[in-house]
């Protein structure tokens, strides 16, 4: 029993062990989830403030990038507005131009160009395109890209030059367009595109080849153009291929987006037709009452002149008025019952000439039809008109009036030699060149200055006074004293004007279109009595003008000769003979009457006795106002019978060269 008892005390010992055993485990367990979940719990505290911290600091950074990025966007639009507003100062400079070039073309031209904003080369941000604002036929001219993503570097410059670049919307491209006219006629329309780098391709485009005469084209590589006529190309890299004239009407269109209207009326082998009939002078002159003051007048002229050389048919276009001075070459095209005159050139004496030209290349100025009268159509002449100017639609109606077939003559070489020099056995004449042309400091010519003073030798006592006479104009020729027919002012007036035009248009303009201020010389007539000078004084600067003088010696006296010498004429009978050529309404020539050769025009009184031009044969009037419808000085020749005229005009060549030009109407 008390054995019994005491393993019974023993077996609660031993469960009291394990119980305590047991809760120490479980106490320990415990402790060790509970300490394994603070752990976990810090570790994942510690992470979530890793991830909070490293949000924080990608925010930071966002933000930083993107005040910097609208920084850099507020800079850029910046200088967008900047040079839009013709303030290049910001722009990056390059060799391809500097700010200070980019500067005188925006104060030269602001006014008359525009800036658009396009992905030229499709990196997705938009550059800056300075263009004119004028439409033409495929778009406006560019003058300049700029990569504003490149603080406005400038990518093209293309200053007006004959060769244009322009930009088709729609299609963020460059349609090229520099056509040749010369021995064969070339015009390409050639597509550019950029790359990201600014790298410029051809894609390719079409082209037409216009060929005069096989014979001229020795030299040139035509192998696929064996006649005179047309020829169409489309051009996909280097390959060529030939195309109809619809076809290339229709590819026309699809790359510039308009209809290729001009070239529609060249029909094939129009420039070979003869078309004689059409030459000679087409006049229109109309009164206007003022907008503001009907009772107040004004008036507007125009000539074209249509004449052939070697085989072609050209026009010589002039417009006078008030607020109107234009003067303009054009083809002619078409057939012996209707012709169109296509703008060709802007001529010296225009008021846009060296700026720009007047017109788009080869745009339809004017067409003429004949019926039982003329026929004109105003196309894009209109806008020189001061009535239709404001009409969208082309006008049609009866305006030009062909006036009697002139006959023209150049001077030969032979004859401008002979002019200059001539000896009859006792008295020799030559000429003598006294020039003050102007150069700027490249020794560019921007002005050609000079007087040709004939040298009389022969008897010591005449020629020393023939010769101190021209001294004498030669000096006021070129601004010292007074003449009879040459105030000093004129030379004066002339500098100022090279000074005006310098700085309006600048210096790079004026050295590739120099202006003049001249006096070409012939000798007329020379015997054994007399000797004849016949002078044009030319002066072309932004308007263009004649004056022609004349003087006659007597070779025994060295005196000057009046008219009265050669032909028994009266003041009345001068009057008469103006009034009868030039509708003289106005009584330009009121004075002349009774015994009275002078007149006055404004500060200048003329001698009739000695305004004429002496060749041995014939006496030239000279009417000093230009006359009704003619735009240049009238040279009147007169018969036995002072009744019978024939009238001239006579001036030196459009192109600036000193070969005399003769043009007979009546």
């Amino acid at each position: 029993m008390r054995e019994m008892k005491k393993n019974s005390r023993v077996y609660r010992i031993i469960v009291i062990g394990l119980m305590i055993i047991v809760a120490a485990i479980i106490a320990a367990y415990v402790l060790f989830v509970q300490d394994k979940g603070e752990k976990t719990a810090d570790k994942a505290a510690m992470e979530e403030n890793k991830k909070i911290t490293s949000q924080v600091n990608e925010k930071e950074k966002d933000k930083t990038q993107t005040d910097k990025i609208q920084t850099e966007s507020d800079a850029q639009e910046d200088l967008v507005n900047q040079m839009m507003n013709g303030d290049f100062s910001g722009m990056r400079e390059t060799d391809r131009i500097s700010r200070e070039d980019a500067q005188k073309v925006y104060e030269n031209m602001g006014e008359e160009t525009e800036f658009i904003l396009a992905d030229m080369n499709h990196d997705g941000t938009k550059d800056l395109v300075w263009q004119e604002k004028e439409e033409t036929k495929i778009g406006k001219p560019i003058i300049a890209i700029f990569d504003m993503s490149n603080r406005g570097r400038c990518e093209m410059w293309d200053t007006i030059d004959g060769t244009e670049y322009f930009f088709v919307v729609g299609k963020d491209k460059l349609v090229y367009h520099a056509p040749y006219f010369g021995v064969y006629d070339y015009v390409p329309y050639w597509e550019y595109e950029y790359d990201e780098t600014w790298n410029r391709t051809k894609i390719g485009g079409i082209c037409a080849y216009y060929i005069y005469n096989l014979e001229e084209m020795e030299g040139y590589t035509f192998e696929d153009m064996p006649e005179v006529g047309v020829y169409f190309w489309e051009c996909v890299g280097e390959e060529k291929s030939a195309l109809t004239r619809a076809e290339f009407n229709k590819k026309f269109k699809e790359l510039t987006y308009v209809d290729c209207e001009y070239l529609a009326d060249f029909p094939d082998h129009s420039w070979l037709k003869d078309l004689g009939s059409w030459t000679g002078d087409y006049t229109y002159t109309e009164n206007f009452s003022h907008a503001t003051d009907e009772e107040s007048q004004y008036s507007c002229g125009y000539k074209i002149r249509v004449y052939e050389n070697n085989n072609l048919y050209y026009a010589m276009i002039e417009g006078e008025g008030e607020q109107l001075q234009t003067r303009s070459l054009a083809r002619v095209r078409g057939s012996q019952e209707s012709i169109n005159l296509f703008f060709e050139e802007t001529l010296q004496g225009d008021a846009l000439y060296g700026t720009c030209e007047r017109y788009d290349n080869l745009e339809k100025l004017l067409s003429f039809q004949k019926g039982e009268e003329l026929k004109t159509t105003w196309v894009a002449l209109k806008q020189e008109h001061p009535i239709f100017c404001d009409k969208e639609e082309d006008v049609t109606g009866i305006y030009f009036e062909q006036e009697e077939k002139f006959w023209e003559r150049i001077e030969t070489d032979e004859e401008q030699a002979a002019g200059r020099y001539a000896n009859n056995g006792t008295v020799e004449v030559s000429m003598e060149r006294v020039d003050q042309s102007v150069y700027d400091e490249q020794d560019r010519l921007i002005a050609t200055i000079y007087y040709d003073k004939p040298v009389v030798s022969g008897d010591a006592e005449v020629s020393a006074k023939i010769n101190t006479f021209f001294e004498n104009e030669a000096q006021c020729f070129l601004g010292n004293g007074e003449s009879r027919h040459i105030s000093g002012e004129m030379y004066e007036q002339f500098l100022e004007g090279i000074g005006i035009m310098e700085e309006r248009y600048g210096i790079d303009t004026l050295a590739e279109y120099p202006v003049s201020y001249v006096m070409n010389t012939r000798i007329s007539y020379l015997d054994e009595n007399v000797l004849g000078i016949m002078q044009i004084r030319t002066c072309r600067g932004e308007q263009t003008d004649f004056h022609h003088v004349g003087y006659t010696f007597n070779l025994a006296t060295g005196e000057v000769m009046p008219i009265t010498d050669f032909v028994e004429i009266t003041p009345d009978e001068i009057r008469k003979i103006f009034d009868n050529v030039i509708d003289d309404e106005f009584d330009l020539y009121g004075e002349l009457e009774g015994n009275n050769f002078l007149f006055t025009d404004g500060t200048i009184t003329y001698d009739m006795r000695y305004q004429y031009i002496y060749d041995g044969e014939y006496c030239y009037l000279i009417e000093i106002y230009g006359g009704k419808n003619y735009l240049c000085e009238l040279l009147i020749r007169l018969e036995e019978n002072v009744d019978d005229v024939a009238v001239f005009t006579c001036g030196t060549e459009w192109d600036g060269g000193d070969k005399i030009r003769w043009q007979k109407f009546r």
